[in-house]
């Protein structure tokens, strides 16, 4: 096998990455030519490095990492050809993290403005595990696992009083990973 030049593509072609996002990386070889004798080797680096299970010229991997303090994520190609010739490319993504908001007050009066209380995700990937609204008594008035969840502001159908409810959230990044509950109160204003 001749010299060759390395380079890696991804798709979809982006610089940034949410933490839970799929992206697909593959080698790009010039002068073209059969890879099949070519050793792939695929490292993740973010503060440590970690060499991936693939050893193909193409991988699709999903960005994560659990130090939150981690701005960039790294993904390093070496190929190396039966003659030993040994090329290294790298690839560098910012790595976006979750930011969520959950408002104090909303009101349920139907103008679609504020009709209903939920986890806001203003950047990255997230989604709710399981949401529980308790009233002022502790009685559970809402509960639900969808991953959209919010609530209405009614219990059993009907429209419940202007109060304050707690709320209690559990989430995952969109990497799966299940993060610290959120606890809090929000008023229902009508």
């Amino acid at each position: 096998m001749q010299n060759f030049n390395l380079g890696i593509d991804a798709f979809p072609d982006t610089s940034t990455l949410n933490v839970g996002q799929e992206v697909n990386l593959i080698a790009i070889i010039n002068p073209p030519q059969s890879l099949s004798n070519l050793n792939f080797v695929w490292q993740e680096i973010t503060v440590d490095t970690k060499v991936l299970p693939f050893n193909t010229e193409s991988i699709n991997i999903v960005a994560s990492s659990n130090d939150t303090t981690t701005k960039e994520i790294r993904y390093v190609l070496i190929a190396t050809s039966p003659k030993g010739c040994v090329q290294r490319e790298e690839i560098r993504f910012n790595l976006v993290f979750p930011f969520l908001l959950f408002p104090n007050a909303f009101t349920p009066d139907g103008d679609q403005v504020n009709d209903a209380f939920g986890m806001i995700v203003l950047k990255g990937l997230a989604y709710v595990a399981r949401m529980e609204i308790f009233n002022r008594w502790g009685q559970i008035v809402y509960q639900s696992t969808d991953e959209a969840a919010t609530w209405d502001g009614t219990i059993d159908g009907k429209e419940a009083p202007a109060d304050v409810y707690v709320y209690r959230v559990w989430w995952r990044r969109g990497d799966d990973a299940l993060q610290v509950l959120v606890k809090g109160d929000v008023t229902l204003l009508r």
